[in-house]
């Protein structure tokens, strides 16, 4: 009961139906996103004969990895600042690498994620341009 003897439902009743309204508008969004079809986000790697499979087992044996020896790596490099720590696993471990750093604290996690960040959107601009160099 609210304080003006308004029920919950009068007291809330706007509130939920912009929810409501807000839902119904998100599974609009999805029903026409589902049907789209299929999103080829890998095109790219298709086209010069890579492995989507391959690709993916090794981005997650990259991040698995990372976070099993990136301790010992900090111990014997002396990075003792949760903050390199975190920026060092974003970039190297990637999501897998971000959610260990957030076990160890928040500060660790954000900045993982900044450097997940960065590392997409610096190989995003610069690997295309040096994929020459590897189809030579």
């Amino acid at each position: 009961m609210s304080t003006d003897g308004q029920t919950l439902e009068q007291h809330w009743g706007n509130v939920t139906e912009i929810l409501d309204r807000w839902l119904i508008e998100r599974r609009e969004l999805l029903v026409k996103y589902g049907e789209l079809g299929e999103i080829k986000t890998f095109d790219g790697t298709q086209q010069l004969g890579g492995l989507l499979t391959l690709i993916t087992m090794v981005v997650l044996l990259t991040g698995i990895i990372g976070i099993i020896v990136a301790q010992a790596i900090f111990a014997l490099t002396g990075i003792v600042d949760e903050r390199w720590q975190g920026l060092i696993l974003g970039i190297a471990c990637h999501a897998i690498g971000t959610a260990k750093a957030f076990e160890k604290s928040q500060r660790c996690g954000a900045f993982s994620t900044i450097g997940m960040g960065l590392n997409g959107i610096w190989s995003s601009a610069f690997l295309p341009s040096l994929i020459g160099l590897f189809l030579a």
